[in-house]
């Protein structure tokens, strides 16, 4: 069974990919939230508009396996939607700001 911080790194590897979840919506990953009884992905729309979705449901990168993707890449672009700089990861109930370097951007750990 997979821990919080296998979470957190295994969406770590999708940040800023478009992606799909949970079979239908077509998203920017951007982050990582620690729920009181659940985990969360944090993502972005094509508009830019944030919010969290349930960790039950898959999120699957387009990255690799979809031949337009950086037209879609673009299209997220354009439309208020670019790639973010950090990393984001967020509780439900800790104060913690903490920063380091991850390869695809920075982690900001926040409340």
């Amino acid at each position: 069974m997979k821990n919080e911080q296998d979470w957190i790194e295994e969406v770590r590897q999708i940040f800023n990919d478009i992606c799909i979840i949970h079979d239908s919506e077509i998203v920017r990953c951007i982050g990582f939230h620690v729920g009181h009884d659940d985990y969360y992905y944090r993502v972005k729309d094509i508009h830019g508009k944030e919010y969290l979705t349930s960790g039950v449901g898959s999120i699957d990168s387009l990255k690799d396996i979809y031949p337009g993707y950086i037209g879609m890449e673009n299209h997220f672009t354009i439309n208020q939607c670019p790639k973010e700089a950090e990393y984001i990861v967020t509780r439900d109930e800790l104060e913690i700001d903490c920063r380091h370097c991850c390869g695809k951007g920075k982690i900001k750990i926040y409340d």
